[in-house]
């Protein structure tokens, strides 16, 4: 009777309990999937031995600046030697030419293609030098043809696109030769096609590509200092004693008219340090510090309520550590009670909506693999399974939080001795 009134003095705590666990697996839910799904699907370029070199151009009040350097032909030979310098060192096996609207590097370009007047797809923009070894250095993989195009047909209007892009263009036909329309690139001609790519941090989800043939590195971009070199390092190669060799080489061989090469940086760094902050992640954030807050409120209150009740009980040979478990054992009756009528509120919303109601479309857009790919792990097709991993995760992030709170805030009460706590009281 005792605990049952313990219980109703914290309705408000149970139905908050319950509003943040309802909300919480909502939000906690594509989360969740997207990172679980993207751990165990290899896909996309391989970056690890991948390193960045910026191209700066020097400011008109440096000594060293030469304004007949700014004409177009002399500063695209320049960047064309920096490149040759950077192949030449010992341990790069592969360099091409890179704009800045490369994930990873800069920016994120985004194009629409055509199927036809009536459907479109958004995909990301990536551009390749014609002649380079693009392809080489993010060590793409084929899916058709089986080894890489053959390159008397790198030209301009020669594109290589991702195979849900190409399902979306050309549903259940070979698409090698066949011409589209895209707003970025115009009249395109797939002369390959690549796996599904994650692409904007290890963590992403695969998005539809197209990779575009062009003819140099935008003149605007080089001038403004907007322009990269890419390379592949030899497997093996300890990046941390490689790169200070590598800059030391650059910058005393590869300075040519008004460019410079910038300090070179492993682009798996960069990729790792791009996490995106989404709305579900605010809003997690926001719940949470909900439900924190209103924890902390309550047992501190309850403590403070209960002080001659521990006093007594500490009195009749209660230690304080059985006094702070019976306050945790309050907290996780009344957070069990809050989670089962948060799971059964869940169970009912999933089963009107569906489970897959909110990734309809997904597969369409690219944003999750297909479900083939998935077959060895059952949790991320199965959605009676990915329901219970989801709501055990959420789950016990509000026990963890409310017995947090519990412990906490009856740990000074629960060391008083009796004498002082009743005093007080």
């Amino acid at each position: 009777m005792k605990a049952h009134k313990k219980i109703k003095s914290g309705m408000w705590l149970i139905v908050e309990t319950v509003l943040v666990f309802v909300l919480g697996w909502f939000l906690a839910d594509p989360e969740i999937m997207k990172l679980y799904r993207s751990m165990f699907i290899p896909m996309g370029w391989d970056y690890e031995n991948v390193v960045v070199v910026p191209v700066e151009v020097l400011p008109d009040y440096d000594p060293d600046y030469r304004p007949e350097a700014m004409e177009r032909e002399r500063m695209t030979e320049d960047f064309r030697r920096m490149g040759e310098v950077l192949s030449s060192v010992s341990g790069v096996e592969y360099a091409a030419p890179c704009r800045p609207y490369f994930p990873g590097i800069d920016n994120h370009m985004y194009g629409r293609v055509f199927r036809d007047s009536t459907h479109f797809m958004e995909c990301s923009m990536l551009y390749r030098v014609t002649g380079s070894d693009f392809m080489e250095v993010f060590g793409y993989e084929w899916v058709q043809p089986e080894s890489s195009p053959f390159l008397t047909e790198d030209a301009v209007g020669r594109v290589v696109v991702s195979e849900d892009l190409a399902e979306f263009l050309f549903p259940g036909e070979n698409p090698i030769g066949r011409s589209f329309e895209s707003t970025e690139s115009g009249n395109n001609v797939v002369v390959g096609v690549i796996p599904r790519q994650k692409l904007r941090e290890i963590t992403g989800v695969p998005t539809p590509v197209l990779i575009a043939n062009i003819a140099a590195v935008n003149y605007d971009e080089l001038s403004n200092g907007g322009a990269y070199w890419v390379a592949r390092v030899a497997d093996g190669t300890d990046l941390d004693s490689f790169l200070p060799e590598l800059n030391r080489v650059l910058s005393s061989q590869a300075s040519f008219g008004n460019l410079r090469a910038a300090a070179a940086w492993p682009l798996e760094n960069k990729l790792q340090a791009s996490m995106d902050v989404s709305l579900h992640n605010v809003g997690l954030i926001y719940l949470v510090l909900n439900l924190v807050l209103g924890a902390f409120s309550f047992w501190l209150l309850s403590s403070r309520k209960n002080q001659d009740e521990y006093g007594v009980r500490q009195a009749m040979g209660a230690t304080p550590a059985r006094l702070r478990l019976s306050a945790v054992a309050r907290a996780c009756r009344s957070t069990a009670i809050a989670v089962g009528i948060g799971i059964v509120l869940v169970l009912n919303v999933n089963l009107v909506l569906g489970r897959e109601s909110a990734t309809v479309g997904a597969e369409f857009f690219g944003v999750y693999p297909a479900a083939e790919t998935l077959t060895p792990w059952p949790v991320l097709t199965s959605g009676p399974l990915s329901v219970l991993m989801v709501t055990a995760v959420v789950a016990a992030a509000v026990f963890l939080m409310n017995i947090l709170a519990a412990l906490v805030s009856v740990w000074k009460v629960s060391g008083m001795r009796p004498s002082e706590a009743l005093r007080e009281e």
